[in-house]
């Protein structure tokens, strides 16, 4: 019987570890809604975020960790809680 171990990337094995405040660690970055609002066409979404990363969206993307609508607006979204 062949059992394959997956390799571990040891050169990025501590990305996505955040120290906290309060001295404890976490291994898994934290899943946000946040609600973003176009400054341009004024659409008013709730988008996901993983860490400080944009889940796939039809309608927002990410760019120099900046979201953006695709209305074609040059400036980024206000993201609120």
């Amino acid at each position: 019987m062949d059992s394959k171990i997956p390799a571990v990337d040891w050169e990025n094995i501590f990305d996505d570890i955040d120290i906290n405040t309060d001295r404890t660690i976490r291994f898994m970055p934290e899943f946000v809604e946040r609600v973003a609002q176009c400054p341009k066409c004024k659409t008013i979404e709730t988008v996901e975020l993983i860490g400080n990363k944009l889940l796939p969206s039809r309608k927002f993307y990410q760019m120099d960790g900046n979201i953006y609508h695709n209305c074609g607006s040059d400036r980024p979204c206000n993201l609120h809680h």
